[in-house]
């Protein structure tokens, strides 16, 4: 049985996912082509519309200085989903590989990494972001930077957690026996595909044994 048709069949299953997916694809639609969504420049002032209410000219309004409400959200919708997405690669790209490397060797890098992540925690989020706004002028991009890289000690936690439970399974213990290392078994037994289960067992359906209630 193929991977696509049953990957169908459960998203079908599921309406109010596909609802969401579809949202997600009109949004980032908008975000790529703002300039098929709005008739106005998110720029243009009239000053005859300052603070006009919503309206079949303007939808939502315009604001102080009678600029199109809509139109100022549609184009910035680019520049949130490309913060969203930069965040979204550091907080994955840092905390999966801190995680996996702390749970797989541990000694003195597990250590290391463990006092990383609770200092990363330990720091106000919001104060940090304010100061890297300051530093580097109101720009989004190191902002969000900073943002993913605040975020990845949660994900590194719950890497790490899982790694070290596929650790200590008997396949690993048998493989180990055999004489690979660390880095070699981890390769052979493609071990570091499992502690993202933690991921996607919250966001797959839960099935009933028979006889459950």
């Amino acid at each position: 049985m193929s991977v696509t048709p049953s990957f169908a069949r459960r998203l079908l299953g599921r309406p109010l996912t596909l609802i969401a997916l579809v949202w997600i694809a009109f949004i980032v639609a908008i975000a790529l082509f703002p300039e098929h969504f709005t008739s106005y420049d998110p720029l243009d002032q009239d000053l005859l519309d300052i603070k006009q209410g919503p309206s079949a000219d303007h939808w939502l309004g315009a604001d102080a200085l009678g600029r199109d409400i809509l139109s100022r959200i549609i184009f910035g919708a680019r520049d949130t989903i490309l913060g969203v997405v930069e965040a979204l690669v550091v907080v994955a790209a840092l905390g999966v590989a801190l995680g996996l490397t702390a749970g797989l060797f541990g000694g003195w890098w597990d250590a290391l990494a463990r006092q990383y992540i609770d200092v990363l925690q330990s720091l106000p989020t919001i104060v940090i972001l304010l100061a890297v706004l300051a530093v580097f002028g109101q720009s989004m991009l190191p902002a969000m930077a900073a943002l993913g890289v605040l975020g990845s000690a949660g994900v590194a936690r719950v890497v790490r957690s899982a790694t070290l439970a596929v650790r200590e399974e008997l396949y690993i213990a048998a493989a180990r026996l055999s004489g690979l290392g660390d880095l070699r078994c981890s390769r052979r037994s493609r071990c570091w595909c499992r502690p993202v289960s933690p991921f996607s067992a919250s966001a797959s359906p839960r099935r009933r044994r028979p006889g459950a209630v």
